[in-house]
């Protein structure tokens, strides 16, 4: 109920002061367990994608983030997930997802694990790779440009889920979640540079060099 309030405040503020556009929404399953996987921009990203696509999306965020009370009584009420980044073995992060997942809830990962301005397949991390391999839910890719600039565009291009097929049954091993994050990552992307077409230089609607993975990269 309370995530409800929060999204017919969030909808139409990002309205009234951006031109945004969300392209493929039809691609998020309307209900159970699903990633949504997404490059990082902004901070203000994991309030922006779910309000955009209209699905209620938990989203995993920084342990920073909680210091102040008032915005950690607001990230949790809209979902958020303390992240330890310093620990990489945390596992009560682990079972905290999987547990959503299960739950048959949306969550919002960032493939990179923080922001960036340029997008490369050797940035991914195994997060995403890890819980979609563990639990068989589904990898949508989401490829976000954007300066949020008031009245400046945003494009939300989202895709269809990942075929992770080929690394089914496999021992999770380091190599085979790199493999299967550079194979995601490449579909953000593919999708951040589709969405950014219309500008010159090569560069998205965020100003952000756009470097698409070649195919060995994805492999």
């Amino acid at each position: 109920m309370v995530y409800k309030i929060l999204w017919y405040v969030t909808w139409p503020f990002f309205r009234l002061v951006y031109r945004f556009k969300v392209t493929g929404a039809g691609n998020i399953p309307k209900k159970g367990g699903v990633i949504l996987c997404s490059n990082h921009i902004h901070a203000v990203d994991c309030i922006f994608i779910p309000t955009a696509i209209r699905r209620k999306t938990r989203f995993m965020a920084k342990k920073e983030l909680f210091g102040s009370r008032p915005l950690a009584w607001l990230i949790t009420l809209l979902g958020a997930v303390s992240v330890d980044r310093a620990s990489a073995a945390d596992m009560s992060v682990y079972k905290n997802v999987v547990k959503i997942l299960k739950n048959g809830e949306a969550i919002l990962i960032f493939i990179q694990g923080r922001r960036m301005k340029e997008l490369r397949a050797d940035d991914a991390k195994g997060g995403a790779a890890l819980f979609a391999l563990k639990t068989d839910t589904p990898v949508i890719p989401i490829g976000l440009v954007a300066t949020y600039r008031p009245f400046s565009r945003i494009a939300v291009n989202v895709g269809r889920p990942v075929d992770l097929s080929e690394f089914a049954g496999e021992k999770l091993r380091a190599e085979i979640l790199e493999k299967a994050a550079r194979k995601i990552m490449g579909e953000v992307v593919r999708l951040a540079e589709a969405a950014g077409t219309d500008r010159p230089n090569g560069k998205g609607l965020a100003g952000n060099k756009v470097e698409l993975p070649n195919s060995q990269n994805i492999q």
